[in-house]
């Protein structure tokens, strides 16, 4: 199941940039707008499958989706704002040297795989907040409540 994971965000990530290439080849700005929301659709699509089939449980695409749509649209800006960081503010060559451009691609990858992570966290616990009953008002007052907790702090109960 990891190499599944691993291979999976590995193709995640080389299709993205592919696009993100294609991108900056055609400057236009519909090919652009085109192009940001196919990268989006594509990874919505292999988080939806990887969110669906590799956790040791059953899932449904009920549940996995709202992870999966945070995981590709915060893919997509990620990888768009490391892009304008890179080119406006980040010197890697300067303080690196050679190695800048390893430097640059790992802590790509780890906002990445930030990005994924709390996607699949999403989709993990989407269904506990679905099942959640959604009962009418609390009959208790914001007073009992702070009361309560403060209490609890100090008293085991």
């Amino acid at each position: 199941m990891d190499i599944g994971l691993v291979l999976g965000f590995a193709l995640v990530i080389a299709g993205s940039v592919g696009l993100t290439v294609l991108s900056r080849i055609v400057e236009s700005t519909f090919q652009t707008l085109i192009s940001h929301l196919l990268s989006v659709l594509m990874l919505f699509v292999l988080a939806a499958v990887m969110f669906l089939f590799l956790p040791s449980r059953d899932t449904k695409l009920r549940d996995i989706w709202p992870g999966a749509l945070f995981a590709a649209i915060g893919f997509e800006i990620a990888k768009t704002m490391f892009d304008l960081y890179l080119q406006t503010v980040a010197n890697y060559g300067v303080v690196y040297g050679s190695l800048g451009t390893v430097i640059a691609l790992l802590v790509f990858l780890f906002v990445a795989a930030s990005v994924f992570l709390l996607g699949a966290e999403m989709a993990s616990e989407w269904p506990a907040v679905r099942a959640r009953p959604t009962g009418g008002p609390s009959t208790t007052t914001f007073a009992e409540r702070l009361w309560r907790t403060v209490r609890g702090l100090f008293v085991r109960t």
